[in-house]
Parts: C-alpha cells; sequence; structure tokens
C-alpha cells in the first residue's frame, strides 16, 4: 500500500495460491490491481517475502509429537529452500528449542537442497545411527522421501487434508513406508518400532 497507493494485495495473493498458482503469484496480483509488473517491482516483492518474520505457530499435533518426544529422542530438522525464508520461519516456530540439529541445507548452496543425501548424511554422523534407526517425517511424497529411502531410513508422510501436497502423487520407489493425517498417530507408532508399547 504504501510503495504502490492499493490496498487488497495480500488478498489477491491469497485467492491465487489458494487457486493453486505458484510463482508467479506477485507477477498476477500486480496484474489484477491494474499496477505496473517490472523486475525491480518483483525483486523487492521477493525480498519481503522471503525475508519478513512470518507470523506462524507448529499445529497441535505437532507441538504435542515435539513436546512428548524432546529429550526421549533425537529430533533435528532438514529444510531446503532460500536461507533467509527458511531461518525466519525456524525463529517465528522457535524450533531451537526443540530440534538439534536443524539443517538449512541452503547454507551449503541450492545444489544441497532435497532430495540430495548431503543433509541426511550429516545427521547419520551427528547421532551416530543409521538407516532404520532414522526416520524422517515429511509431506511431499515428490520430493522429500527420496534421499533418506535411499540411505534406509524409516518414512513418514504427513498427508493433511487441505494441505499444499495432498493431492500430489509419488513416483514409484519415492513413497513414503508409513502415512499419517495426524502427527499425534507417531506416538503409537513409535512406541511399537521402539518395542515400548
Amino acid at each position: 500500500e504504501q510503495r504502490f497507493g492499493k490496498a487488497g494485495f495480500g488478498d489477491v495473493c491469497w485467492s491465487l495460491f489458494e487457486q493453486g498458482e505458484r510463482g508467479t503469484i506477485f507477477n498476477l496480483a500486480l496484474e489484477q490491481l491494474q499496477l505496473a509488473v517490472d523486475r525491480a517491482a518483483i525483486s523487492d516483492l521477493v525480498t519481503a517475502y522471503r525475508e519478513h518474520l512470518p507470523a506462524i505457530q507448529l499445529l497441535d499435533d505437532a507441538r504435542t509429537l515435539i513436546e512428548t518426544l524432546h529429550g526421549q529422542l533425537g529430533l533435528a530438522a532438514v529444510s531446503a529452500g532460500p536461507l533467509a525464508a527458511q531461518s525466519q520461519k525456524v525463529a517465528a516456530l522457535e524450533l531451537e528449542l526443540w530440534l538439534n540439529p536443524i539443517i538449512l541445507t541452503d547454507h551449503w548452496g541450492r545444489e544441497w537442497w532435497k532430495p540430495h543425501q548431503r543433509a541426511f548424511m550429516a545427521l547419520e554422523e551427528h547421532f551416530g545411527v543409521h538407516g532404520t534407526q532414522l526416520m524422517y517425517v515429511r509431506d511431499n511424497p515428490v520430493k522429500d522421501f527420496i534421499a533418506p529411502r535411499a540411505l534406509g531410513w524409516q518414512t513418514v508422510r504427513v498427508r493433511r487434508e487441505r494441505g499444499l501436497n495432498y493431492d500430489r502423487e509419488p513416483e514409484p520407489g519415492t513413497e513414503a513406508d508409513f502415512e499419517v493425517t495426524d502427527l499425534r498417530a507417531l506416538l503409537g507408532m513409535l512406541n511399537s518400532l521402539l518395542g515400548t508399547a
């Protein structure tokens, strides 16, 4: 609003996102608001988006899982994407209170983003365990499970209704070992796998 003198940009962007647009949302939103679409404006919008501190919080089931397992099992995170954006998400969610290490693969460069194995191998080294002793939990069946599966990890897909990756189908060999709709279901699963049930 300050830059262009028009309100509603955020609402238009959100509407486009809910319609399935990806990658050109800012361009399309500027067009819909009859504003000039130029490289400088798009670059500034992308920078603002990636560097802002988001107003996000863990979903209830994620918080329950992390709080329950904290101190009982080693908990870590692997995240790919632009470093500034991922760092801000970690800060907003206060993940450093619960997870260690937190590997943001863009520290190494884009070529190390998922599905590269480097982050997963670093976690194996950090925890001193390998293969089925490790479990990776994520939501995108297209890229998330390729590297951990190749290393023999157990994999769990979180498939939330209305989730960004709900309708995505994996290629053969890239699917997760298990699928849940609520992370609290992992507590019982972990008890069984660890032989404590």
